[in-house]
């Protein structure tokens, strides 16, 4: 009676610990982005890697990216699709027990700032089909500046200081003519030349 005791606890013990093996995700693993950097009208390229811990093996994913499209343009990218603002990215390894997916995905900047791109949902896969659970969710941080060789605000005097300068007839600041840049109001004097942004 002793033994078949001993033989049922250790049954119940052994698939206690089967469908604990086969309940939890795998092994954790992390998603990481490139920071890049770029001027306005410029195609920036943005490095995506799911990378397994400890030698955990990465067969597949299915991620879901948002971006603010107001400030970026999907191009293309390695398994990527959509736009508007929601990418869809899916990979898959290509050798078995490969341990890091890789992915580029490349974006035209469309206006000066900093921009976010982040992860809505992801799911990640080992060489078993097993879930692997993601410990460490990155994001990239897009930094955008004016277009290259475009002037700004401080290129130019303000009002104050370039209304001295801008005299015709013999009469202070009657010859303003008013014009926009991409980044605002501006005014040249059309006796002198000089100019000065507001706004």
């Amino acid at each position: 009676m002793k033994k078949e005791m001993k033989r049922y606890f250790a049954s119940m013990a052994l698939t206690a610990a089967m469908t604990a093996a086969m309940s939890f995700p795998a092994f954790a693993a992390r998603i990481a982005f490139s920071d890049p950097s770029g001027n306005v009208g410029d195609e920036i390229t943005v490095n995506m890697k799911i990378t397994g811990s400890d030698g955990e093996t990465i067969n597949s994913s299915d991620v879901m990216l948002s971006y603010d499209s107001s400030a970026l343009e999907f191009v293309s990218g390695t398994g990527a699709t959509g736009g508007a603002g929601s990418l869809r990215v899916v990979g898959n390894a290509d050798t078995t027990g490969a341990t890091e997916l890789s992915f580029a995905l490349k974006f035209k900047a469309l206006k000066a700032g900093n921009s976010q791109i982040k992860v809505s949902t992801q799911e990640v896969y080992d060489k078993d089909g097993q879930t692997v659970n993601i410990d460490r969710e990155g994001s990239s941080a897009v930094t955008i500046a004016g277009a290259a060789g475009a002037s700004s605000e401080a290129d130019f005097p303000r009002k104050s200081v370039a209304i001295l300068f801008c005299r015709c007839d013999g009469v202070y600041g009657n010859c303003w003519q008013r014009y926009r840049q991409d980044y605002g109001k501006c005014s040249i004097c059309r006796c002198t030349g000089i100019r000065f942004c507001y706004g």
